[in-house]
């Protein structure tokens, strides 16, 4: 939770100093404009200054007109009281919509066009008028100096997505000052795009994963998208192509979202913690990339809006995901969540102003900037965090094997030992016999030498089976077939190992052999090692209890046995029941455990098709090894 606050803090600070950059010190709109509606797109500029039109006003200073395929005229007058500064004072008009088609801009006096520029999408850069219209944006005018106080300004527009047409007029000082801050941050922007898209093509070569190997190509993708969405695209490599130019967005869109989608499938794994919205989610990018097809032959407003649907539901659906996988307490969770929520926020808030849905200031404009440079700093935070986490792995990996090493150098050691101590167990069995034998001779002291026989010879069976278990327990079987095995056998070989132990702490193990032997298909040595990590975590939790109990059942339920380890000792707190399985994780004082029982122990049952499971209902601690009968084991 301490990562989420400070990823929290650090996303607000972000979010405050980008707004703090991008909101402009606006001028009031023109005011007093009206429009009409060109529904066949014929009528001339000529025609429309000159002659009488349905002008109907403008009720808003961000007219919204939807989905259309009209050309929309506008109006309007500057008036002279001060606010524009002086008739001197050079102005730029400025439309602050991003995906306008073709827009015609007109300053007449008394019904006479003195100066007309046109730009737009549609547009090839050398049919607009350079001493008019700026290249630092799509479309920016100046206004012709010294301004006649009785010019009227018209504006005809057309777009390519549904149109919400943003305009503001400002002065020279004032748009040099904000223009200059603007590009400063997309220069900023732009080089986290392109460190961030480098760093991890670096990461994609040298770990040869795909997944950083799709974030790469996503973020290059978006690269492109905004670079286009800024009209830098149209200027600098192919100013002379307006067909590209109408399509390139949606392009660059589809083919993010397709990389996009397939870096979370990976990083979140959701093909695993929620198979359907995975599902949902390759079907959105199935429709975003047939709509990018389509666009190629046949492009309108519709087009537009079904591929950012499917982009907007798509991020919907990821931010479903992430939250479904930090309810599931998975690790990379947490940091997608968060870019994830701020990415889809920003992009619902800037197509909702786009569509003519919501206005929320100019500075919304460049809400897909603040989103996408807070995702992309959140997830390299999530992928750093992940190459952390596959650093602990790999060195939790080596010290296994470092332990597995040891275990084999004394698995070795002990059958060697185990070889020659059955030896002279064999002489001393053979003796105990013999006395036994020469008990029934009738000689005074017989009865006693009998007894004493009998003692040796019970005691020479205990350090066999002793013996037995050890060398079961002790040997390499990840080699070894699965056997029919039955299951008293095994629980037998492990209580052998552990009854010994038990006994000092003052407790017997109770088992009770079931009526129906039930059997299993298993490496026998394998699930005894498991039995004797169980019963040897329930001797060290009953030690110093009042009336300590431990006890071994056997269940058959369905096609699956369970062999159930119980005690009465101090129980796993709650808080640290999700990580007892890690490697290495240990309650136990220093030097009495290395944490690794349960961890090899799971792997183990989940080797042979099994569950290990601590029963959180039990009042009592409950461990459940749940294996497959034979009938459906495979080996």
């Amino acid at each position: 939770m301490d990562k989420v606050f400070a990823s929290l803090k650090a996303l607000l600070a972000a979010v405050g100093l980008a707004l703090f950059l991008m909101q402009a010190a606006l001028a009031d709109p023109p005011p007093s404009m009206e429009y009409f509606e060109d529904s066949s797109k014929e009528i001339s500029a000529e025609d429309v200054i000159r002659k009488p039109r349905d002008w109907r006003p403008v009720t808003r200073d961000h007219p919204r007109l939807g989905f259309s395929f009209s050309r929309f005229w506008f109006r309007f007058q500057l008036p002279n009281d001060g606010r524009y500064g002086s008739p001197k004072e050079t102005l730029f008009f400025e439309i602050l919509s991003t995906y306008l088609g073709r827009v015609g801009f007109y300053s007449t006096v008394d019904g006479k066009i003195l100066e007309s520029a046109i730009a737009g999408l549609d547009v090839p850069v050398s049919q607009r008028e350079p001493q008019l219209v700026l290249p630092t944006g799509p479309t920016i005018f100046r206004l012709a100096t010294p301004r006649d106080p009785r010019a009227v300004y018209f504006l005809s527009v057309e777009g390519t997505y549904p149109l919400e047409v943003s305009m503001t007029v400002r002065g020279a000082a004032t748009f040099i000052a904000e223009r200059s801050k603007y590009m400063m941050m997309l220069g900023g922007f732009f080089g986290l795009l392109v460190l961030a898209a480098l760093f991890n093509s670096f990461l994609a070569g040298s770990l040869r994963s795909w997944m950083y190997f799709n974030y790469s190509l996503f973020i290059f993708s978006i690269a492109f998208l905004y670079l286009g969405h800024e009209g830098l695209t149209v200027q600098f490599f192919w100013p002379e192509n307006p067909w590209w130019a109408a399509r390139e967005m949606h392009i660059y869109g589809g083919i993010s979202l397709f990389f996009y989608a397939q870096f979370v499938r990976e990083f979140l794994g959701s093909r695993e913690i929620t198979p359907k919205l995975d599902r949902v989610l390759i079907a959105l990018v199935a429709v975003s990339t047939v709509r990018m097809a389509w666009a190629f032959f046949h492009y309108s407003q519709l087009t537009a809006m079904v591929g950012s649907l499917s982009v907007t539901l798509s991020n919907l659906v990821v931010l479903v995901i992430a939250s479904i996988g930090l309810a599931k307490r998975v690790k990379a969770a947490i940091l997608f969540f968060v870019s994830s929520l701020v990415f889809n926020l920003s992009m619902i808030l800037f197509a909702a102003q786009e569509s003519g849905l919501i206005y929320l200031g100019e500075f919304m404009r460049h809400a897909p900037h603040i989103g996408t440079s807070l995702e992309v700093i959140l997830l390299s935070l999530a992928l750093a965090d992940r190459i952390r986490a596959s650093d602990r792995e790999l060195a939790e990996q080596r010290a296994m094997m470092m332990h597995s090493e040891k275990m084999s150098a004394l698995g070795r050691m002990a059958g060697e030992l185990a070889h020659e101590i059955n030896n002279p167990l064999a002489i001393i069995h053979g003796n105990a016999v013999m006395l036994r034998n020469l008990a029934g001779e009738g000689k005074p002291a017989q009865p006693k030498m009998a007894q004493m026989a009998e003692t040796i010879e019970h005691t020479v069976n205990r350090i066999s089976k002793l013996v037995k278990g050890m060398r079961a327990l002790a040997r390499d079987s990840k080699k070894d077939p699965f056997q029919d095995t039955p299951v008293s056998s095994v629980i037998q070989d492990a209580l052998g190992l552990c009854q010994d132990r038990a006994r000092k702490v003052g407790v017997e193990i109770a088992f009770q052999n079931p009526e129906k032997e039930p059997h299993l298909k298993c490496r026998s040595s394998e699930i005894c090692q498991v039995l004797v990590n169980l019963l040897n975590n329930s001797i060290d939790a009953v030690e110093g209890s009042a009336s300590p109990w431990i006890k071994v059942d056997v269940q058959t339920k369905g096609d699956r046995v369970e062999i159930v380890v119980e005690d009465n000792g101090h129980s796993v707190p709650k808080e640290i029941r999700s990580r007892i399985y890690e490697p290495f994780f240990t309650t136990k004082e220093a030097g009495k455990g290395l944490g690794l029982g349960l961890s090899v122990s799971r792997t183990i049952v989940e080797g042979h098709g099994g569950t290990l499971l601590l029963d959180e209902e039990s009042a009592t601690t409950r461990f459940v090894l749940s294996i497959p009968a034979p009938s459906l084991q495979k080996a």
